[in-house]
């Protein structure tokens, strides 16, 4: 669970970049532009939407390849994203 309260939409686009195929799926909800948006990610691209207002808790998952989960997260703890 990736949990930098200050990721940007651009930011976790640009930091998937170089290990994304091995993540199956990103979901959750971030804090932008003093937003919250719903976002999505698999081999499908990306879907970035307004979330409801009722959404008040931000926090987003991810689902990687077991094989490169290490790597993934290194990568990821390098951005100090989680």
């Amino acid at each position: 669970m990736l949990r930098n309260k200050s990721v940007t939409i651009d930011k976790l686009k640009t930091a998937i970049n170089p290990v994304s195929d091995d993540i199956y799926r990103l979901k959750g909800f971030i804090v932008a532009n003093n937003d919250i948006y719903y976002i999505d990610y698999s081999d499908s691209g990306w879907e970035v939407t307004l979330a409801p207002q009722s959404v008040q808790e931000t926090s987003v998952s991810v689902i990687i390849n077991g094989e490169n989960r290490k790597k993934v997260v290194e990568h990821f703890q390098s951005l100090n994203l989680v």
